[in-house]
């Protein structure tokens, strides 16, 4: 009803300055206005046409507070105008106005015509600005119509000068005793010379440079030393104390620096005189000061001395690429920050948003340049340039010459628009759809009849989406949405209307990945906007898709989970053994970095009694108990009743493991169990692949000096690589020695045993049948395993085999027991009483490696002594048995 009224009140308008009374008269919307004003000529219409349909739609909210009549909206300085002229007109003046135009009132309160006309229109509703400016000889002939469009009300944040920060860490100069004193540092008045003098004479002591620029040096007198370089200095010293002091050296030091005093004067924060080190540079002093100031030169900061300009600095280069000659300051400089001549505001679909200082005739493109450049998504061809206090609108095109050398002035404001505004009547849909791309924007067209012409596709993520829409202030507004409520709501705030520019993602349930690779270019366009803080938070740990997401509005720790694919799924403990931690960064008191950490219940975010609200920079991370998600399985083969892969519980021992399988056969022999673990055996890898790198610098200098006659040192040098490669190639098993016959007799007497082992994930256990056989290996004229004997001791085997050769290194000789342990043989070795199991290991002298007559020798005595033991390869093979029968059982249960 209140619509039909205003059109019988307003019939004199145009159909679209009408609508656009309405809008203004219905919305409160900060976007309309700011979208319009950036937006390119040929975009205006189609964006005012789409606020018309929105006007037209039956079942727009209307706010009752937004509801008051047009008349009640007076024009202000700020106010965006929608000016229409008649298309026919036969005004003298009709070739220079444009038929539709958007206007911003100036400070002044006046529209300005490109320099046409300023009229005063602050305080007049829009039918009472149409009759002043048909009053306006410009005007005459012509009909306008004038409509005020909603107010910016956007909190955008004010762009700083670039560069404003760099003063903002270092409020007052730091100690700089601590650096290293270059060789051209210049000595003066109050710097300290710290002498040692060793050799014939010793000493240490520091002298301080007098006010006359000299060191009294007790053995050398006075020593004039101020204006020269420290390198110089210490040279003429070291030379002076060696001809006085013969068999003494001397060793120059800089020891504690002056302090000078310098003036900083000009636009800085606080000018005035300052004491600081003689090492501090010009930022240094600057940071001091205060900073340069809102007006200050960033590009002109000048070093005086006697009267004199030293150094003109531009600190846009240390800004921009890193590099930077500083100038040394010396006692009585002057640092002065003149005001900046060229001030240029570069806002928009640039990388680095900010008010630069140009020096010269810098152009816009030069400008931009400054800026970082354009983003991905920047539209060149229409780049806005307000000048001489907005009175003068230039719209540039980057593409053209005369466009990218345009020259700019002081206080001219760009302005890069999106070419989202280029695309007035579209919206886009990516991700987990049928039919992505770009849908035309109908009248009344909502999330719900986008869904079902994009189509879901089985494995789309009903439940949370992200919708992305362009805002006034050039930055996205971010909204989480759900397809499956979208569906089903009609025309509810579940199921919005769409405007221009909108995009929406939809997400996969079953890719991996989607959602980061997906959401990466907004991740990437909202890491580039330095004006405000980037609207960003990331979620950590047990989620589908840890990584960093962009902050919706009223975002809350269960959106950031929905977003993230959700908590993985772990059983019916997943509530019990998941955790949530909330990490805000802020500052203390005292303006320290601070981050804050809150524990929050899943259960209560599930069920709304504790979901906190987000903040930019925000980090949920989700802890879970690995005990209730993560499998143990051991895989027990050989003299056991019941062999084969168990599930064992965090922490089981041994002992349990044994019991579960039935115990030991009678033909079990445990003195020979191998147990086998992972961990160990890359530890093991790692120490062999050590011992390969010094046996192979030692064999090749041991080569090159004591090569045979008979073998050139190039052959031998190959030899030795083969042998080095043996080691390096060899596979460690991981075996872990331990005490199983004492556990087994201690858990059957039902005690616990200080001989049980914690089981870890892959753990490997065999236990072997009788062994009844002992190794002799090495160097023995025929290595080979012989029966036991309980009388036979270790001599007795080795004569078995042939007794020792003459390249034997006897001290060495060691037993490798049955459980893996070694032990090594003392001098009465020849009587030590060996058990069944046991392996004889007789190792080279190699100091008598001269003597070989072939290097071929030692890759075989070397793979001997790396090859797995035999008590090994039964394991192995008892666990690759294991293995078949378990496959074979698990496709029989599954037939």
């Amino acid at each position: 009803m209140m619509i039909r009224n205003s059109v019988k009140r307003s019939c004199c308008f145009s159909l679209t300055a009408l609508t656009l009374s309405l809008v203004a008269e219905l919305s409160t919307a900060a976007e309309p206005a700011q979208q319009i004003r950036q937006a390119a000529p040929a975009a205006q219409d189609k964006l005012l046409e789409e606020y018309i349909a929105v006007a037209d739609e039956p079942e727009v909210a209307i706010d009752d507070s937004a509801s008051s009549s047009a008349e009640v909206l007076k024009i202000r300085p700020g106010t965006t105008l929608y000016l229409t002229l008649t298309e026919d007109s036969q005004s003298p003046a009709a070739p220079l106005l444009k038929r539709q135009s958007v206007f911003v009132v100036n400070d002044a309160g006046q529209l300005i015509l490109d320099k046409l006309a300023k009229i005063p229109l602050a305080g007049l509703s829009a039918s009472e600005a149409v009759l002043r400016l048909k009053g306006e000889p410009l005007f005459q002939g012509e009909s306008p119509t004038l409509s005020i469009l909603p107010a910016d009300t956007t909190d955008a944040a004010p762009l700083q000068r670039f560069g404003s920060r760099l003063f903002r860490t270092n409020p007052q100069v730091q100690s700089l005793d601590n650096l290293p004193v270059p060789e051209d540092y210049v000595l003066g008045a109050g710097d300290q010379i710290s002498v040692q003098l060793t050799g014939a004479e010793t000493a240490s002591d520091t002298y301080t440079v007098s006010r006359e620029g000299t060191l009294e040096l007790p053995q050398l007198g006075p020593i004039a030393v101020a204006g020269s370089r420290f390198q110089v200095v210490k040279e003429r010293l070291a030379g002076l104390y060696a001809e006085k002091l013969i068999g003494t050296e001397a060793h120059v030091s800089m020891g504690a620096l002056r302090s000078i005093q310098v003036r900083v004067l000009g636009e800085v924060g606080e000018p005035g005189s300052y004491v600081v080190g003689s090492l501090a540079s010009v930022v240094d002093v600057l940071a001091a000061a205060g900073g340069i100031s809102d007006i200050g030169s960033f590009r002109t900061v000048r070093v005086e001395r006697g009267g004199k300009v030293l150094a003109e600095l531009d600190l846009y280069r240390l800004l921009t690429t890193g590099e930077f000659e500083d100038t040394r300051l010396l006692a009585g400089d002057t640092v002065f920050v003149p005001v900046a001549k060229k001030l240029v505001s570069i806002s928009g679909q640039v990388k680095r948003p900010a008010v630069y200082e140009l020096t010269g005739k810098a152009s816009i493109r030069e400008a931009i340049a400054l800026a970082g450049g354009l983003q991905s998504g920047a539209l060149q061809d229409n780049i806005r340039v307000h000048r001489d206090n907005g009175e003068q609108l230039l719209q540039v095109d980057l593409a053209t010459g005369p466009g990218r050398d345009l020259a700019l002035q002081d206080g001219d404001e760009v302005t890069v628009v999106s070419q989202q505004f280029e695309l007035a009547q579209q919206v886009r849909v990516s991700g987990e759809v049928l039919q992505p791309g770009d849908y035309a924007l109908q009248p009344g067209l909502r999330l719900s009849t986008l869904l079902a012409s994009a189509g879901l596709r089985h494995d789309t993520d009903r439940a949370t989406a992200l919708l992305v829409r362009a805002s006034a202030a050039l930055r996205p507004e971010l909204l989480i949405v759900s397809p499956a409520q979208a569906l089903q709501a009609g025309s509810t705030a579940a199921n919005p209307l769409l405007r221009a520019g909108d995009s929406l993602y939809l997400f996969s349930t079953s890719t991996p990945g989607q959602r980061s690779s997906l959401l990466l270019p907004l991740i990437n366009e909202l890491q580039q906007q330095t004006y405000g803080s980037p609207r960003l938070v990331a979620v950590n740990g047990a989620v589908a898709e840890p990584g960093t997401y962009p902050l919706t509005r009223n975002m809350r720790v269960s959106d950031l989970l929905a977003l993230a694919g959700q908590i993985q799924a772990q059983g019916p403990q997943q509530g019990l053994a998941t955790q949530l931690e909330l990490s805000r960064a802020g500052v203390d008191a005292e303006g320290n970095p601070l981050v804050t950490h809150r524990r929050v219940s899943l259960a209560s975010v599930r069920d709304g009694s504790d979901n906190p609200m987000l903040q930019a920079w925000d980090t949920v991370t989700v802890k879970r108990d690995p005990r209730y998600s993560e499998q143990h399985t051991v895989q027990l083969a050989g003299e056991v009743r019941y062999p084969g892969v168990y599930r064992v519980a965090p922490g089981e021992q041994l002992s349990s493991l044994i019991q579960r399988a039935g115990g030991l056969t009678v033909m079990a022999f445990p003195a020979g169990a191998v147990l086998v673990r992972e961990s160990i055996s890359e530890s093991q890898k790692r120490e062999l692949q050590q011992l390969a790198d010094q046996i192979e610098l030692g064999l090749k200098s041991t080569i090159l000096e004591r090569a045979d006659e008979t073998i050139r040192p190039a052959e031998s040098l190959q030899v030795a690589s083969d042998v080095v490669t043996l080691l390096r190639d060899a596979e460690p098993m991981g075996r872990l020695v331990f005490d199983l016959p004492r556990l087994v007799a201690e858990s059957n007497h039902g005690k616990l045993s200080d001989a049980d082992i914690t089981l870890f994930d892959g753990d490997q256990l065999y236990i072997p049948p009788v062994m009844e056989t002992v190794s002799v290996v090495g160097e023995v004229h025929r290595p080979t395993s012989h029966v036991f004997q309980d009388q036979f001791s270790a001599m007795d085997y080795v004569s078995l085999s042939g007794g020792i050769t003459s390249k034997s290194k006897q001290k060495l000789i060691y037993l490798v027991r049955a459980d893996g342990s070694a032990k090594k043989l003392k001098s009465g070795w020849r009587k030590t009483h060996v058990q069944p199991g046991d392996t004889i290991v007789v190792p080279l002298n190699v100091e008598k490696i001269r003597g070989l007559r072939r290097w071929q020798d030692i890759t075989g005595i070397i793979a001997n002594l790396i090859t797995p033991s035999a008590a090994m390869v039964n394991a192995a093979a008892a666990w690759k048995t294991a293995e078949a029968i378990e496959h074979r059982e698990n496709i029989n249960v599954n037939w």
